[in-house]
Order: structure tokens, then C-alpha cells, then sequence
């Protein structure tokens, strides 16, 4: 079986699938709807809805740091691949402040949440994720090496 490196830290096998927002050789578009950027609504906690994680991710990122107004321009992004270039822009005054401390010890909580509120409101996407079975799921953004 034939393996490649993703990221330097995970051997592909054919037991995985990677996944981003563009179709590519390693990334078949029947999985695009695993990326943080993909289109689908959903509501917080407190009725908010998002277009995508992205938007959760990023406008929970400005929120934390205390800037409602940004937060509200992530918001209003029309994809969540502009919500990310928007926050990137936005976010910079904060992060070497303590809220952008404090963000960095919560960003995966905040990405957890989102995921699990997109699965659980889009009972669509949760079909097409059980569908993936036991495979190992690998995002594969060449531009993110956190993820």
C-alpha cells in the first residue's frame, strides 16, 4: 500500500480521507462538506446562526478578544473562506494580548463546538459523515499547518 506524508505527521493510507475546501488529487469533492469553510447553517446557544465554521470559529475568536464589531463583519461574510481572510485582518491588534493568549488555549474547544453543532442541525451532512465509516478523517489545507 502505497503511503504519503500530509503535514509531516500522518502517513496516508487508503484507510484515510483528506479532505479541504478544493477538490485535488488526494481530496474528492464528496468531502468537501467535512471542511470548516463549507456552506450550511447553524445556531448557537444563543440563536445566532452561521453560515459555516469557519464563521463560528473566527467570529468566537473576535468575540473572545472583546471586539463585537468584528465579530459581526465575520458574521456577515459571504463564504467562510472570506470570514477566515477577514478575521486574519481583524485579529491582529489582539494577538499578542492576553485575549489572544487566552483564545489560543480555547481555539480547539471553540472548533469542537462548532463541528458538533454543524452534525447535529444538518442531519444531511451527519449521514454523509457515517457514510466515511471508521477511515481516518485529515484536513488538508497546504495554508494551515495547525489543523
Amino acid at each position: 500500500m502505497k503511503k504519503q506524508q500530509c503535514k509531516k505527521r500522518v502517513s496516508i493510507t487508503e484507510s484515510c480521507i483528506c479532505f479541504s475546501n478544493q477538490h485535488s488529487q488526494r481530496i474528492s469533492a464528496a468531502h468537501i462538506f467535512l471542511n470548516e469553510h463549507f456552506y450550511c447553517t447553524f445556531k448557537d446557544e444563543d440563536g445566532v446562526t452561521y453560515n459555516s465554521c469557519s464563521h463560528y470559529y473566527h467570529a468566537t475568536k473576535l468575540k473572545i478578544m472583546g471586539d463585537k464589531e468584528a465579530a459581526a463583519k465575520i458574521l456577515a461574510a459571504k463564504s467562510g473562506s472570506q470570514a477566515r481572510s477577514l478575521a486574519k485582518e481583524l485579529e491582529k491588534p489582539y494577538l499578542k494580548t492576553e485575549a489572544g493568549k487566552r483564545w489560543e488555549e480555547m481555539k480547539v474547544n471553540v472548533m469542537k463546538d462548532a463541528i458538533t453543532l454543524k452534525f447535529e442541525q444538518n442531519p444531511e451532512l451527519t449521514k454523509q459523515l457515517l457514510l466515511t465509516g471508521d477511515r481516518i478523517l485529515i484536513e488538508d489545507h497546504a495554508e494551515d499547518s495547525f489543523w
